[in-house]
């Protein structure tokens, strides 16, 4: 494996918490792999942003391209929930969604990637309800990610 060295302990360490506070900003789509330096000459003081160049691992194809398979599941609260708006209820059935909607999100993904993009739908054929007060998803952020996490949660059981 490559070491870096740098000509001063307080580089390294700028280096470093620089390197940290850029791997916690990522949304997660970059992995870096410092298997790819191996046999490499650095040099002293390497800048943060050839490090990550040299790291970062090749994207897989993106994901607005190809052929994706899509999960979509119909949600709904709990029953009784009143702990915070909105005050909705799910009135249409997942094959609603499956017969009319998706046909035309699937021909707009279409359309909008110039042929690029295809998705393939599986619907849950029934409607799944929150297991926790609306109130509990809105500590993570409304609408994302604390409804996606509450559905994730209400799935697993």
């Amino acid at each position: 494996s490559a070491k870096l060295h740098f000509s001063s302990k307080s580089k390294a360490e700028r280096f470093c918490h620089r390197l940290t506070e850029k791997i916690a900003e990522d949304p997660g789509d970059n992995e870096w792999d410092t298997e790819k330096l191996h046999g490499m000459v650095l040099g002293t003081d390497i800048k943060l942003s050839t490090f990550v160049q040299l790291t970062r691992k090749d994207k897989p194809e993106a994901w607005t391209t190809g052929m994706k398979k899509v999960l979509v599941v119909v949600m709904d609260w709990m029953p009784g929930d009143t702990s915070t708006a909105p005050m909705s209820s799910q009135t249409l059935s997942p094959s609603h969604y499956e017969s009319k909607v998706f046909p035309r999100v699937k021909q707009a993904f279409h359309d909008m990637s110039f042929g690029a993009l295809e998705i393939t739908v599986d619907v849950v054929p029934e409607i799944i309800r929150y297991t926790k007060p609306r109130s509990r998803y809105a500590v993570d952020g409304l609408p994302f990610p604390g409804l996606y996490n509450g559905a994730t949660d209400s799935l697993s059981g």
